[in-house]
């Protein structure tokens, strides 16, 4: 029984106190046929520190855009730390789209890994720097080519997502090839907004002929946005 109970709670302290160490365990109680009682005492030690743990905002721009083929986006990604030091940058990629290429000052390198839960990360690590880094923005081109090289018809685009979700925001436009007409098939935690809400990351990289384009904004990265891709009407373009 004691030992269920130690199980308990170092679960519990992973759980809601991150990972720590216990220390000066001591398990008192007794337990009859009709109930039980213990007394858990012991000290905590967290295996990191205060300063090691890194608590950060993200915010995103993306532009992302349709061809007859494929798809390609373009990520605009600033992360400042609430709490600790920007050493390294890990965000979960969740969608579809491989990344081609990652640009930063100060960046050391970059790699797409895949961690012990079977998750896909992109990992981007700093140069070392005298001071800590307090803020960083990045920028991520993807592509996303179909394997049937045919149109889209159910695409999920790829959304990079950070340890703390609940701490990330931004906004997401959508264009097309002129010959195509897309569809939002699946839309969560996203608030559609018209051009002139877009903030001018994306505004300058809009034209007159995106007036059909999509634009959503987005205040949790755990966001679902599924798109689908059909030829438009050739009478309607003229």
């Amino acid at each position: 029984m004691a030992l269920c109970l130690l199980a308990s709670l170092v679960h519990t302290i992973k759980l809601y106190a991150g990972e720590a160490r216990l220390t000066s365990l001591e398990i008192d109680g007794a337990m009859d046929a009709g109930k039980s009682e213990w007394i858990i005492r012991a000290d905590l030690e967290p295996l990191l520190s205060k300063e090691d743990r890194v608590i950060l905002s993200l915010r995103q721009n993306i532009l992302l855009h349709l061809g007859l083929d494929g798809a390609s986006g373009l990520y605009q990604v600033e992360a400042t730390a609430l709490q600790g030091a920007l050493n390294v940058l890990e965000l979960e990629m969740r969608g579809e789209g491989e990344i081609r290429e990652v640009t930063m000052e100060g960046m050391l390198d970059w790699a797409v890994r895949r961690d012990t839960k079977g998750r896909q990360l992109l990992v981007i690590q700093m140069e070392k720097s005298e001071s800590p880094r307090e803020s960083l923005e990045v920028t991520i081109r993807m592509e996303y080519a179909n394997p049937e090289g045919t149109l889209l018809a159910h695409w999920k685009p790829l959304n990079l997502v950070p340890a703390q979700p609940g701490l990330a925001g931004g906004f997401v436009s959508v264009t097309h090839h002129e010959q195509l007409k897309i569809n939002a098939r699946t839309v969560r935690a996203l608030t559609p907004v018209t051009t002139e809400n877009l903030p001018p990351w994306l505004q300058s990289r809009l034209n007159q002929s995106d007036n059909e384009s999509l634009h959503f904004r987005f205040f949790q990265s755990e966001y679902e946005l599924g798109l689908e891709a059909t030829r438009a009407d050739p009478d309607r373009r003229k």
